[in-house]
């Protein structure tokens, strides 16, 4: 491939195109503001390096496979050196090739770190609040609401959290559940695996997300306060 053949002749972003250049701080995962997230490298200044992988590309914010044939073909979606998806408008294409194993969960961690929680990130134009994304939330004890500073109410049960997900099993009969995929870890070969995690904070064994918690440290009603939970955390 030769230089010629990159677009160079997009100087200006559409108006419904969002570029996403600056490192986004992520306390879930222990990423400050200043530093970068780890595929800013493969999303910024990348139309070179899309073309050269044309058949092999993946968008982190819908997470579907893209094929720009299917859209007119590539150069309608190159702007300022970067390639935009589709689909959703922002500079997220990456080459499946360039993303770590387990693909899977790199994938869904690369997702949530700059779309999936309100850890400490801008909120971008289209995650406006409306009146309507309380309303079916369900009624909970005042301890269990999501506090005014917006600091999610479970961040402290999943947090450092092996050995009381591994106590909760051996002495409560509970274990751990994902608040991200809704698993629940309450066997004996699940607490092994959580076991040979090699971090303090928990990882789901099925999504691979770290949004694990105790089950007994879970308020009543608990399916209303696990979905309370994710509608705060992950926005779904």
């Amino acid at each position: 491939m030769n230089l010629e053949d990159i677009n160079m002749n997009t100087n200006i972003l559409p108006e419904n195109y969002m570029i996403i250049r600056e490192p986004i701080g992520n306390w879930i995962f222990n990423i400050h503001d200043d530093e970068q997230l780890p595929y800013s490298h493969l999303i910024n200044d990348n139309e070179y390096l899309i073309r050269g992988n044309i058949n092999d590309l993946v968008c982190i914010r819908c997470q579907d496979d893209i094929n720009f044939g299917d859209y007119g073909g590539i150069n309608n979606y190159c702007f300022l050196g970067s390639v935009f998806c589709p689909k959703c408008n922002k500079n997220m294409i990456v080459p499946k090739s360039h993303i770590p194993e387990p693909y899977e969960n790199t994938l869904t961690r690369w997702h949530i770190l700059a779309f999936g929680l309100f850890a400490n990130r801008p909120m971008s134009d289209d995650e406006e609040y409306s009146d309507s994304f309380y309303d079916d939330m369900p009624e909970l004890e005042s301890d269990t609401e999501f506090e005014s500073e917006g600091r999610l109410p479970y961040i402290d049960l999943a947090t450092n959290n092996k050995v009381n997900v591994i106590n909760d099993f051996t002495e409560k009969s509970g274990g751990g559940v994902c608040i991200y995929c809704g698993n629940e870890m309450n066997t004996a070969d699940d607490i092994d695996s959580i076991r040979e995690q090699n971090f303090n904070t928990v990882c789901c064994t099925k999504c691979g997300v770290d949004a694990v918690v105790p089950i007994t440290d879970v308020p009543e009603p608990y399916e209303d306060t696990l979905k309370l939970w994710k509608r705060l955390g992950f926005n779904t």
